[in-house]
């Protein structure tokens, strides 16, 4: 899918130390770790640590700190460790480009801001379980990728972690509001390509035209209309089969594309192999890719 739990800086769960030299125990007081808020006009804040949050290998020179998503703020953070597990100087780490020790809520893409780059990460996993999903994608930890995690994302849309010596990483083509509007209409409705809150032969076109252009962007997820990882023909072909579902269903006998439906939901194509009609297996939403395969040659045509 469009990112990894290492790429993504929307959750961090885990923080490994590794030591010099061994030791034989580890205590929350010898480590203090700190939100430095998303700029350095937050104040700092202490984030407090349990004995059952830490972990040392059986050879002493590795310590774990295990995370809960909803522990950590937005932001920056610090970690101290202190000498006597260095076994020399107190050590301080401060989140910066190179460590990426910050996370925000919805940076997918882990690039400092959240933005509609970030949108295909979540409209790929809508609707499944986090044991589908990984929880990274589970913003408001209801272990479903659903309207609530959708709803923190537009929160924190815009949002960035401001890094010292570092450019501010929002880029305005990326912050529209109405392409957010529209990703959010989308991931409701894969078949409503335009982002228009309704299905039309729009949408189709939409499809056929990207795949002619053979440009990406970042809203390319609306076009994988089947959510399969590609933008195909066959993607265009979901929204023409619903076009004919809903004439089939509105009237006896009405035109689409070229065609009639019969009114009982098959699409009577004008010529032959433009698209087969639809089938009591398609009608319960699984598609023979036979269908897809006699449209495809068809779709381009002059």
């Amino acid at each position: 899918m469009p990112t990894t739990w290492l790429i993504q800086r929307s959750d961090l769960r885990r923080i490994r130390i590794k030591l010099g030299a061994p030791v034989t125990s580890v205590s929350t007081s010898e480590l203090a770790l700190t939100s430095l808020g998303l700029s350095d006009a937050a104040p700092p804040i202490n984030i407090p640590l349990s004995q059952q949050q830490l972990q040392l290998s059986g050879d002493g020179k590795t310590i774990e700190i295990l995370l809960d998503h909803e522990q950590l703020p937005d932001g920056r953070y610090q970690l101290d460790v202190a000498s006597t597990l260095t076994t020399g100087p107190h050590f301080t780490m401060v989140g910066d480009s190179v460590n990426r020790f910050f996370s925000i809520d919805g940076d997918f893409d882990g690039n400092r801001v959240v933005d509609i780059r970030d949108y295909a990460t979540l409209a790929y996993w809508y609707g499944q379980t986090t044991a589908v999903a990984p929880a990274y994608v589970d913003l408001d930890g209801s272990g479903m990728i659903d309207q609530g995690d959708v709803s923190q994302f537009n929160d924190n849309f815009t949002l960035f972690v401001d890094l010292p010596g570092q450019p501010n990483p929002r880029v305005g083509e990326y912050l529209r509001l109405d392409e957010l509007t529209r990703a959010n209409h989308s991931i409701v409705n894969a078949l409503d390509v335009s982002g228009d809150a309704r299905v039309s032969p729009l949408d189709a076109l939409q499809v056929i035209n990207r795949l002619a252009l053979g440009m990406s962007n970042n809203l390319d997820w609306r076009y994988d209309v089947n959510r399969d990882g590609e933008i195909t023909p066959r993607d265009a072909l979901f929204v023409i089969n619903q076009l004919a579902r809903q004439a089939g269903s509105s009237a006896a006998n009405v035109s689409l594309a070229g065609g009639e439906s019969n009114g009982e939901g098959e699409f009577l194509p004008e010529r032959s192999g433009f698209i087969s009609s639809i089938t009591s297996r398609e009608k319960a939403g699984v598609f023979d890719n036979r269908l897809a395969d006699a449209a495809i040659s068809q779709l381009f045509e002059s």
